[in-house]
């Protein structure tokens, strides 16, 4: 707003709006003489400050407390708002470094190991009292047959890295194949490991001996790492081969063909099965006839046979019977049968 003589003539006389009567003291206090076209000295001389009406002065006051008090409020919050922000931004980027360091990862990773070491695993024992053979399956699906006093031990839930059971006495073991997950018992310090086969383990507690018989596939027997009692050694069996560890001496026993033949002329002339899981028939035929079954687990389980096998008799012939009471198919392999869904 420019001022002029007239806006000067009427803020003397009291008639300015209020703002221009700020814009007037606005002026006035920044200029200390008026010029002579405005404001003739002698008028300048003669004119005194009209009072204000108690309205404009609470007019007056309201614009002025509008544009300074308002505002220092505003600014002072705005100067609070920063004042915060910065003390959050640097919380924040404190708090960044310190989870950043080795000590805090160290102990971040401490606790996250002990809240894993924290849950609790089920240990399930197996023990046979009786005086005859138990025989149960593992939760993988595998078939063991436990002689009289005989234990089995495992935790659950059974399959993380590996599948893994304790033994004691004499057992049995017809394995489900699972190639991610190796199947070991520790039966007195040595380990047997399997992907999918069957033997027989003998480990009867207080004879310090340990004895292993493979059956059909593949196996690799060795000490436990922690047992510093047994004699380093590690043997990779075949079928048909049997392994004998004596603790005392450390001596070890390693024979193989031959194994083949004793176990199959230990066999009875006749097979009987009652309402035996067929995994197992067709393990036991492998034995008595010296041949190779090819099968995928899951099209033979929960399939049982009830029948009895002439090792006589032509094993194309036996198998193709079994395979249609169970209502599977038979094929002739470079290697020996192949049963399918």
């Amino acid at each position: 707003m420019n001022v002029s003589k007239d806006l000067l003539d009427k803020y003397f006389k009291g008639l300015c709006t209020v703002e221009e009567y700020l814009e007037v003291r606005k002026y006035l206090n920044a200029n200390q003489e008026i010029p002579d076209e405005l404001l003739p000295e002698q008028e300048w001389a003669d004119v005194q400050d009209a009072p204000l009406s108690a309205e404009k002065s609470e007019q007056m006051f309201a614009s002025v407390k509008k544009h300074t008090i308002h505002k220092t409020h505003s600014i002072l919050v705005l100067k609070k708002l920063a004042v915060a922000a910065g003390i959050i931004l640097v919380c924040t980027f404190g708090i960044l470094c310190y989870y950043n360091t080795p000590d805090y990862k160290r102990s971040a990773s401490v606790a996250v190991k002990k809240q894993e070491t924290a849950v609790p695993l089920d240990n399930e024992t197996v023990t046979n009292y009786s005086s005859n053979v138990k025989r149960f399956t593992l939760p993988d699906g595998s078939l063991v047959k436990l002689k009289p006093g005989a234990k089995l031990e495992y935790q659950k839930p059974f399959i993380k890295k590996e599948r893994r059971v304790s033994l004691q006495g004499e057992a049995y073991f017809l394995v489900s194949k699972d190639h991610l997950h190796p199947f070991t018992v520790d039966a007195g310090g040595i380990l047997t490991t399997a992907l999918g086969t069957s033997f027989t383990i003998t480990a009867k507690q207080g004879s310090h001996s340990f004895k292993v018989v493979l059956h059909t596939g593949k196996i690799l027997v060795k000490p436990a790492e922690k047992w510093p009692k047994a004699k380093a050694f590690q043997e990779i069996l075949l079928a048909g081969s049997q392994l004998v560890y004596h603790q005392h001496s450390a001596k070890l026993q390693v024979s193989n063909t031959q194994e083949r033949k004793r176990v199959a002329a230990a066999v009875p002339q006749q097979l009987v099965f009652n309402q035996t899981p067929l995994q197992e028939v067709l393990a036991q035929i492998e034995i008595s006839f010296g041949i190779k079954i090819k099968y995928e687990p899951a099209d033979v389980k929960d399939l049982a046979f009830t029948g009895t096998v002439d090792p006589k008799k032509d094993i194309g012939r036996v198998l193709a019977d079994i395979a249609d009471l169970n209502q599977l198919k038979l094929s002739r392999v470079a290697d020996g049968y192949q049963i399918s869904n």
